[in-house]
């Protein structure tokens, strides 16, 4: 079973949960403890959007509850119930999804694919309202009331060209082409390899 999800596999799922995008929230459930299901209402139909932090997102016709839901999902059906879900796009390369829906005001929820993961709510400037998990970075912090920093980045494998490729690989000290192209480019092993 799959442990993570890889930069490429999140673009392709991106592409295909476009059709949740002008729907509406209409429930959010907190199952687990790193599971969040958000219930959205799109083109006629009811779609349930599991989210796994650090793992990986799909649609499901499986809905569990928690008996009592958390402060995290409280905080989530304050902000996003019967939000409209403007747009669901890749952070560039990376492995960070963005929800962006509308309410009275623009929020955004970021999802994190990388490391342990996390689900992040903001405003529409990046203030951080609501977090799944506080995290100190070195680099950056992720708890309420700090502004969302992007982890720092590397190639964006979607728009990188032929002499970046080569400079990349000229000074990658990785033991070889694969390992190069899955960690420094974020296409993941299984792709690297192929």
């Amino acid at each position: 079973m799959k442990k993570s999800i890889s930069s490429l596999e999140l673009a392709a799922l991106i592409s295909e949960l476009q059709i949740l995008v002008r729907g509406t929230v209409s429930q959010i459930y907190h199952p687990t403890e790193k599971e969040i299901l958000l219930q959205i209402h799109a083109g006629g139909s009811k779609h349930l959007l599991k989210i796994i932090s650090g793992k990986f997102l799909c649609l499901t016709n499986k809905k569990e509850t928690a008996l009592t839901p958390s402060s995290f999902c409280m905080q989530l059906r304050k902000y996003l119930d019967h939000a409209y879900l403007k747009s669901i796009q890749q952070k560039d390369g990376e492995r960070i999804a963005v929800l962006e829906f509308e309410k009275k005001e623009t929020f955004y929820l970021i999802i994190e694919f990388f490391s342990k993961g996390n689900i992040v709510l903001t405003d529409k400037n990046y203030q951080i309202i609501g977090v799944l998990e506080q995290q100190l970075w070195k680099d950056r912090i992720i708890k309420v009331k700090e502004k969302y920093k992007l982890p720092a980045t590397g190639l964006n494998w979607k728009e990188i060209n032929e002499k970046q490729l080569s400079t990349m690989l000229a000074k990658s000290e990785k033991k070889n082409l694969a390992t190069s192209l899955a960690t420094e480019l974020g296409l993941g092993g299984i792709y690297a390899e192929e």
